[in-house]
């Protein structure tokens, strides 16, 4: 179609037309997501969570995946919202900041229809909890490297404003300035952990668990490396046992290169660092050795994946009497 052809009157008639296409196809989207979060279909497809899959399959940035994960939950629990997006009386982007509000009050809904962005965002700070006094960790890129001399490295925590709540010990804010090996050596340590916290780790925990036992008791390359060296004899543990000794395991982290090996039928693979787990591609439950070539890294989600399509009658949700 050649749009210098259109009449002004068909050229505004068939943007309005496109305008509703576009409501109906984000709103049918969402609905799609939902169902693809509820069955919980990226596992299979390689990918090691919804965010995940909206990043790497569906080439969404990464707010506009979180945004719309937590658009498909709020409908997950509202789905009267769906028809408000298909009319225009509800946006994403004002679904995105109801999501908070109705996890507080179901008929928070209600006062998001037909507002602006703006306003959208007023109103979902009403159901969000007041921030606590604590300082965020964060990492920053800068341009010019300070000198360390410019930079001050301790400054105490402001006493007199802070909660008295969260002054159980004196606390402190550290400041350094660090290149970028520090910072991928910091993801690989922050990965080890992440089995550990799977919720997630602060910086503050971090540095803790290295001054206690140093990154070498945690990396799996070093310790192998040491042993190398030390040319120790490790005495074979028996296959009737379920546990893994500590030198099979670092292989399997090696050989697996720190990452989720599962693949899905397309061939996809996961490739996630977060909470891995060693799993027996045969399962223990039915005779599966210790063996390295029956063992394989796995997130713990499709970890779960694995077990449940060994184990189905364990994942069944008990009827209702």
């Amino acid at each position: 179609m050649k749009l210098e052809k259109l009449t002004d009157k068909e050229l505004l008639n068939k943007t309005i037309e496109l305008a509703s296409k576009e409501r109906l196809a984000k709103a049918e989207l969402l609905v799609h997501l939902a169902e693809v979060d509820r069955r919980e279909l990226y596992l299979s497809e390689g990918y090691s969570s919804m965010f995940d899959y909206l990043v790497r399959a569906l080439k969404f940035s990464e707010s506009a995946a979180s945004k719309r994960i937590k658009a498909v939950r709020a409908i997950s629990t509202n789905p009267e919202a769906i028809e408000l997006l298909k009319t225009g009386e509800l946006t994403l982007s004002s679904l995105f900041e109801a999501s908070v509000a109705i996890k507080e009050d179901s008929n928070a809904l209600e006062r998001f229809k037909g507002v602006s962005a703006r306003k959208a965002k007023l109103i979902a700070s009403e159901y969000k909890p007041a921030p606590k006094k604590k300082i965020k960790d964060t990492i920053k890129p800068l341009g010019r490297r300070v000198e360390k001399e410019e930079l001050p490295l301790f400054s105490t925590f402001d006493v007199e404003r802070a909660d008295i709540n969260d002054l159980a010990k004196q606390s402190n804010q550290i400041k350094f300035q660090a290149g970028a090996e520090f910072v991928e050596t910091l993801d690989e340590v922050k990965s080890l952990l992440s089995t550990k916290y799977p919720k997630g780790i602060t910086l503050e925990e971090v540095f803790s668990e290295c001054m206690e036992v140093y990154l070498d008791k945690y990396s799996p390359a070093r310790k192998q490396a040491r042993r190398k060296k030390r040319k120790l004899k490790v005495v074979k543990t028996s296959n009737s046992s379920r546990y893994i000794p500590a030198k099979t395991r670092d292989e399997v982290f090696i050989r697996d290169n720190h990452q989720c090996s599962y693949v899905s039928k397309d061939g996809n693979k996961c490739c996630s660092t977060h909470n891995l787990q060693v799993d027996h591609i045969k399962p223990y439950a039915l005779e599966g050795s210790n063996e390295i070539d029956n063992l394989r890294l796995l997130c713990a989600n499709h970890n779960r994946l694995e077990a449940k399509r060994f184990f189905p009658e364990s994942y069944l949700k008990p009827k209702a009497a």
